[in-house]
């Protein structure tokens, strides 16, 4: 049943959003960009050789596409991490060549610790995507702690 679905979420998107794809970027592109924003390279986990940037809109459309959000958030049960790993998925399966990925962080602002999404938009930076609201933004002052892509 679960397949079936998400086939048919699959043939969805392959009609109803073409990405948007610009410049590739290979591994060392990547880690590159990851490393200006004092990542550890101990620290990162790249999966494949090359992904393509995209931009905030094609990542607005898939992530209309995001059920989870609508889980209830439980501390230590169904947290931050969860959101994040969930999103992950949808855009490891359905845009399984873009540069998207999950991330723990520290929060200087808020002075906490939170797990959250981002992707490397076509000015090569780093955008973060809050999974439990889907909100899309940019913020230079956040510590990465650890990063798979």
């Amino acid at each position: 049943m679960i397949k079936k679905f998400y086939q048919a979420l699959i043939h969805y998107f392959a009609n109803k959003y073409i990405p948007v794809k610009y410049d590739r970027l290979n591994y060392l592109e990547l880690k590159s960009i990851l490393t200006k924003r004092r990542v550890s390279t101990s620290r990162m986990n790249i999966t494949d050789i090359s992904y393509f940037v995209t931009n905030e809109d094609t990542i607005k459309n898939y992530l209309s596409f995001n059920i989870f959000r609508h889980i209830k958030y439980v501390a230590n049960i169904y947290d931050c991490d969860n959101y994040a790993i969930s999103v992950l998925a949808i855009f490891k399966n359905l845009l399984p060549e873009c540069a998207f990925g999950m991330a723990f962080v520290t929060r200087p602002k808020l002075n906490d610790r939170h797990a959250l999404n981002f992707f490397i938009n076509e000015n090569k930076e780093v955008i973060w995507v809050e999974p439990q609201t889907n909100k899309i933004y940019k913020d230079n002052s956040y510590k990465i702690d650890l990063v798979i892509v």
